[in-house]
Order: C-alpha cells, then sequence, then structure tokens
C-alpha cells in the first residue's frame, strides 16, 4: 500500500500529465467530506466522496467500481444496481479499499489507479458546481480544480455517468 503522501504524489503527477487545471489546498487533518468541506470554505455538494463497492453482474461475474458522488449524499446501491442492470451492488470491504485504492478509508482519491480492476462511475449531481474538491490522498491536502476539468481527466481515464445518489432534502 501506498502511504498518503505517495498516493498524493500519484495523483498530483497524473493531473500534471494531463495538463489540468487544479489548485492545492492546505488545511487541518480531516477525512469526512462534510467536516473537510468546513475546514476549505465550500459547500459539502462540492466535495467528491469516493466509495469502493463491489457489483456482482451473474453468480460467476463481478467487479470493483469507484462511485463518486456529491460529499453531502448518500450511496442508493439499489440505483446503481439498476443502473449497471447488476444482480446486486454492495459496499466493498475496507481491506479491498487498501488493497485496489493502495489508500486508507477516509482518504481515498476519485482516480483509480487500477484500471483494469476498477470502473469509475460518476453521479451527474457532482458535477452542477463550477469547482470540485477532493483528497489526492492526504487528509491535510485537498485539491480544487474546475469541474470541466475534472470531468475531462476522468473521462479520459474512462469513467462513466450514472444516476445513484440520494441527494439531502
Amino acid at each position: 500500500m501506498l502511504t498518503p503522501s505517495q498516493l498524493s504524489d500519484r495523483v498530483i503527477a497524473m493531473l500534471n500529465g494531463a495538463k489540468a487545471k487544479y489548485r492545492l489546498i492546505q488545511h487541518a487533518p480531516e477525512s469526512r467530506c462534510i467536516e473537510v468541506s468546513k475546514l476549505r470554505g465550500h459547500s459539502p455538494r462540492l466535495a467528491i466522496k469516493a466509495i469502493l463497492v463491489w457489483v456482482k453482474m451473474s453468480n460467476a461475474t463481478g467487479f470493483h467500481a469507484l462511485t463518486l458522488l456529491p460529499g453531502d449524499s448518500t450511496i442508493n446501491l439499489s440505483a446503481l444496481q439498476t443502473e449497471l442492470k447488476a444482480k446486486s451492488v454492495s459496499m466493498a470491504a475496507p481491506a479491498n479499499v487498501r488493497v485496489l485504492l493502495e489508500s486508507e478509508p477516509g482518504g481515498v482519491s476519485p482516480f483509480s489507479f487500477n484500471p483494469d480492476v476498477l470502473k469509475i462511475i460518476i453521479d451527474p449531481a457532482l458535477l452542477t458546481g463550477q469547482d470540485v474538491y477532493f483528497s489526492a490522498g492526504k487528509t491535510d491536502e485537498s485539491v480544487s480544480m474546475p469541474t470541466e476539468e475534472f470531468l475531462r481527466v476522468s473521462r479520459e481515464r474512462g469513467a462513466q455517468i450514472l444516476s445513484f445518489c440520494n441527494l439531502p432534502e
């Protein structure tokens, strides 16, 4: 598993390689979306919550997917199951987060460096603001980037757009 600094360096190198526009934000250590949004000074709706799920397509086949949704929303596994036409969708075990994403839960980057194993699925509710904010792996440093830049880089990495989150009232 990578250290948080190594994961952050990998994310930043990938963003630089993609010639992405972004800025780094230093803040007190925090891994919870709502709380880190307060530290960064923006609505949690603009924060990217990254959740690893297991998608079972049949009794014999399945795959892991990295789902990205607004920080103030919850994942709707049934909606994701319907969108993917899957047999079932469940939260991945924390051990799988560590192995597949090379990070600890709470420090998950919205970019997969294991594309043969993972799909990236973005809920469109995440794409409504001018900017998005996310962890690159460290709990005391975040990335801010224009939403259209995030979408461009994500699509270059094979991301899909599907509706699957529950927004707060």
